[in-house]
């Protein structure tokens, strides 16, 4: 898939590691509000991990590179002129 499709390899990575954090979450019966998203998981997985959260800043890399590959700049520029 990494070769035919990088884009989708990206997100297939990415999305793996979103449900890896909030399985994480599911079994301590938690799971991260719709308001909160996929920044949600990442922060309540940070703040248990203390001083270790660091490890989670790869999640964080892929979060921001899938959403401005989802959403480009003219994308997300017209949006906010539209509020």
């Amino acid at each position: 898939m990494a070769d035919g499709d990088p884009p989708m390899a990206y997100d297939s990575l990415y999305a793996a590691a979103r449900k890896a954090l909030a399985a994480v979450l599911a079994k301590q019966g938690l799971r991260a509000t719709s308001q909160g998203g996929h920044l949600a998981a990442q922060h309540a997985i940070e703040a248990q991990l203390g001083r270790l959260r660091h490890v989670v800043g790869a999640f964080n890399r892929m979060r921001i590179t899938r959403h401005e590959a989802d959403y480009p700049i003219f994308l997300r520029q017209a949006t906010s002129s539209r509020r």
